[in-house]
């Protein structure tokens, strides 16, 4: 058996922080399923348990093979949390296997670095704080502040098996750390953001301020339908390269880098919107704002003679504009056809036109449950 040599210049911390028992894995779990409350996301499941997080370091070669000692017991002991991992496989893709009991002497627990050399071990352990595995997460006890994944990545293995919880990364990463620092605080403690995932994170809030935190939530840990439906309008642009009308806030569009990554989930239901029947966020989007020729205009509010209506709220630059009155001098002109009495849904006139979002921008009833 042959040491690895590696920076331990941030054990002590870790080793104090992850024996902390406010970070005990089944507190941490505990906190993910407070916020899902909160967030009103009902039946999301969290794979990994709290005995498969995995502290890993000191690592070592043996017969050609590189492995991490898994350290639980040594920090924790027995009793506080970090109890020995599972080692039955959860699914085929399991990798149960790559923890080995009594590989070499003196190693109780071992984690193999399975297809990876010398140079990649010690690269895992210079510059990974954390990684999800399948149902487990490891613990890198030698990287900066490395006990702060405990927030992180047990909420990638909350995320169901494709949807926005694995692709695109810019999303996944992005909401894996906006949720990370909600269950810090749960927990009594901050959580910093910084990096290509803070940047992640910053345009994935973008979409969030748009649709609502619940329906994100339920989208990245439920793959919901419904919720995916109402991201569809900040992606339109992206996949059929028209604009949708009214057009959107910029404060609600990521960066078109980004936009123009889109999920497969929500690429699907934009393209389903060239068909019949039409999928229901787009049906929701017609009604609210006259998208299509098939559907009613929603009538602009009616003016009383010699004033003006507002300009449509969420159009930036629009001039009120007075709804024509008739002549000079002479008296209102009726609306609606001839012979006067209010106008028609559908019907052709100054009076009637799309409507326009809301000031709030997305309108309160946008995202409203089914």
């Amino acid at each position: 058996m042959r040491e690895l040599t590696v920076n331990n210049t941030n054990d002590a911390e870790n080793t104090k922080m992850f024996a902390d028992a406010r970070l005990q894995p089944q507190r941490i779990l505990d906190a993910q399923k407070t916020v899902w409350l909160e967030l009103g996301v009902v039946g999301a499941e969290q794979k990994t348990q709290g005995k498969n997080f995995l502290i890993l370091g000191r690592p070592f070669e043996h017969d050609g093979k590189f492995y991490s000692r898994i350290l639980n017991e040594e920090i924790r002991g027995t009793t506080a949390g970090y109890e020995g991992p599972t080692l039955e496989k959860f699914d085929s893709s399991d990798l149960s296997w790559q923890i080995k009991q009594n590989v070499a002497p003196g190693v109780p627990l071992a984690w193999l670095h399975e297809g990876d050399g010398e140079a990649q071990v010690l690269a895992w352990h210079q510059g990974m704080g954390g990684e999800a595995k399948g149902g487990r997460v490891l613990f890198n006890l030698h990287y900066k502040d490395s006990w702060t994944a405990l927030f992180h990545e047990p909420v990638h293995e909350a995320a169901p098996k494709g949807g926005i919880g694995t692709a695109p990364r810019w999303i996944y990463e992005g909401y894996c750390e906006i949720f990370a620092a909600k269950i810090a605080a749960k927990l009594g403690f901050g959580y910093n953001m910084d990096g290509v995932y803070a940047e992640y994170a910053r345009e994935t809030q973008k979409i969030i301020d748009f649709v609502g935190e619940t329906y994100f939530a339920r989208a990245y840990f439920r793959n919901d339908a419904w919720s995916y439906g109402l991201m569809a309008p900040i992606f339109y642009e992206a996949v059929t390269r028209k604009a949708i009308a009214p057009p959107i806030d910029q404060r609600y569009l990521p960066s078109l880098i980004f936009r123009n990554e889109v999920p497969s989930e929500i690429r699907d239901l934009i393209q389903a919107a060239s068909r019949n029947p039409k999928p229901e966020w787009y049906k929701r989007w017609v009604t609210l704002y006259g998208r299509s020729d098939t559907m009613p205009a929603i009538p602009l509010a009616m003016a009383m003679p010699g004033t003006q209506p507002p300009s449509p709220q969420g159009r930036p630059g629009g001039i009120p504009q007075p709804i024509p009155q008739g002549g000079p001098g002479g008296p209102p002109k009726p609306l609606g056809g001839p012979g006067g009495g209010p106008p028609k849904l559908g019907g052709v006139g100054p009076a009637l036109g799309p409507a326009g979002l809301t000031g709030k921008n997305p309108p309160t009833d946008w995202s409203a449950d089914r």
